[in-house]
């Protein structure tokens, strides 16, 4: 185990069986919002569908009794699973791929493999993320007979990467071209991912037709807990603006007065994203917007964004052995 690195362990109990979970965790495609963002009516949008705002994950563990029991005589042998539980909930919501490798003295040989991970469904009628589970595979664990010193506990190591995780990122605006200065507290609307915002909410400032805000990000299930370079611990950001008018207008990332800054390689230690708009600049490349401010109204936007990443993550548990 390397020293200074975050184990992260959520063992969970049964009648008689110990079910330890290990974290595991990244690049998807940014995608539209849907129709029913927009509530009629009213300035604010929807929570989309697939922004449970909440951290997801998938769970790797194997499942024991909890304790292994060491005969004198016949040493100790079992058979156990290994299981995964997804509870990642995106936009695009497809299948993650998993690779492992599980390590410990009590196995003849270390044990490795890939696997695909289904994707979770969320149950909008009951309010409900049903997380998706399978059993991948075994593991032998054994232990010889006569030892004149038997462990109180068997410690397993499993390491392991999720490549291909997602977290969507939707916040509302409401545009105005002002020569006062606007301070709105909007919501952060994200999926359930491993990468989540700092806060709920932030703060979009207005001023002389500009808009700025920033949002910071933190890794809030330990996806980076086993990372072996600071290179690793990094996410990359695709970013668009939405205006809704009559015909629904997609900007990118750097273009039209839009932009979103750092995109590539940004630290989850130095995870700030710090975007401005110039409405002046918007309006000058779109009739459409220039029509609706002429008209004094309101622009309404949101900011899409797309993270994408890998996770690296290991975890060290103890399986309890009893002597009979």
């Amino acid at each position: 185990m390397k020293s200074g690195r975050f184990i992260y362990m959520l063992p969970i109990l049964f009648a008689g069986t110990t079910l330890f979970y290990f974290s595991t965790c990244p690049i998807g495609n940014i995608g539209s919002g849907n129709s029913g963002f927009f509530n009629s009516g009213n300035s604010n949008l929807y929570q989309p569908s697939w922004a449970l705002n909440q951290p997801g994950n998938i769970y790797l563990y194997v499942q024991a009794p909890s304790s292994l029991n060491y005969s004198e005589s016949n040493g100790l042998n079992y058979e156990l699973p290994i299981v995964y539980v997804n509870n990642i909930y995106t936009m695009s919501n497809s299948q993650l791929e998993v690779s492992y490798y599980i390590y410990s003295y009590a196995l003849s040989s270390p044990y490795s493999g890939n696997f695909n991970a289904e994707p979770a469904i969320y149950n909008s009628s009951s309010n409900q993320l049903i997380s998706s589970n399978s059993t991948i595979g075994n593991i032998e664990v054994s232990l010889s007979p006569g030892l004149q010193a038997v462990p109180t506990q068997i410690p397993i190591v499993v390491e392991y990467n999720i490549s291909n995780v997602v977290t969507n990122i939707l916040i509302p605006l409401q545009l105005n071209y002002s020569s006062s200065q606007i301070t709105l507290s909007e919501p952060v609307y994200y999926s359930s991912s491993p990468i989540t915002p700092e806060y709920s909410n932030i703060n979009v400032n207005e001023t002389n037709g500009n808009v700025y805000f920033s949002i910071a990000f933190q890794d809030s299930v330990g996806c980076f807990s086993n990372v072996y370079s600071n290179n690793q611990a990094t996410f990359n950001v695709n970013a668009e603006l939405d205006i809704i008018a009559a015909n629904k207008i997609d900007i990118p990332n750097g273009e039209e007065g839009f932009s979103c800054t750092p995109t590539q390689n940004v630290p989850i230690n130095s995870s700030t994203i710090s975007c401005s708009i110039n409405i002046q600049q918007l309006a000058q490349n779109n009739p459409e917007i220039q029509n609706i401010l002429n008209s004094n109204l309101e622009l309404q936007a949101y900011v899409l964004m797309n993270l994408s990443y890998n996770c690296y993550e290991e975890d060290i548990y103890n399986i309890p052995v009893t002597k009979t």
